[in-house]
């Protein structure tokens, strides 16, 4: 008679006592494809849209993709697998999980800066597409998500049973506001090639 052989978590989480594996490599794959991106888009900018400034001119428009990009798209998603995949301990991953996501907000809000001056300086209308208002409502879900994160998990102000209800809803919530954020970027940068005539 064959024995059974013991039951397999569903999730594995990267210990303090696990090798170098091909987690690790995953790892180092998933973070080279986070960072192309914005910088990708940082080439873009500096070597075929004139540069980066910061005086009113299509060159600091040029901040707010890349901010954008790298906010909403490398932060989010390193702050989402931050508190899953880092090696330390559980209380470390959470103040990286919410540090994460404090500079995703902080980006962001350069990028939204950019682009409100820009269009004040040039006299164009503010928030007057549908990527315009997507992408201020995806900022302001992750800047709400963060402070239910904050009060309920950082300054657990909430009762164990309440923070054992919410954390499900975090999750799924975080994940939403990410894909939500993938598919603002998307359309701006479809927006941008549709004023460059490509």
């Amino acid at each position: 008679m064959m024995k059974a052989s013991p039951r397999r978590k569903s999730r594995h989480r990267v210990s303090e006592a696990d090798p170098p594996t091909v987690s690790c490599l995953l790892f180092v794959l998933f973070e080279v494809l986070c960072f192309l991106p914005p910088t990708l888009l940082l080439v873009w900018a500096v070597v075929y849209a004139g540069g980066l400034a910061w005086n009113g001119s299509h060159e600091q428009f040029n901040w707010h993709p890349f901010c954008m990009v790298l906010a909403m798209a490398t932060f989010f998603s390193n702050g989402i697998v931050a508190y899953r995949v880092f090696p330390f301990h559980r209380r470390t991953r959470k103040a990286l999980h919410a540090l994460i996501h404090i500079m995703t907000l902080v980006v962001a809000a350069v990028g939204l800066a950019a682009v409100f001056q820009f269009h004040q300086a040039n006299s164009i209308p503010h928030l007057y597409s549908l990527h315009s208002w997507c992408g201020l409502a995806v900022v302001c879900l992750a800047g709400m998500q963060w402070m239910g994160g904050l009060l309920s998990f950082i300054l657990p102000l909430l009762s164990n049973n309440a923070r054992a209800d919410f954390k499900p809803w975090h999750v799924r919530i975080g994940h939403l506001i990410f894909f939500g954020a993938i598919a603002t970027c998307l359309s701006g940068i479809n927006e941008k090639m549709t004023f460059l005539g490509g």
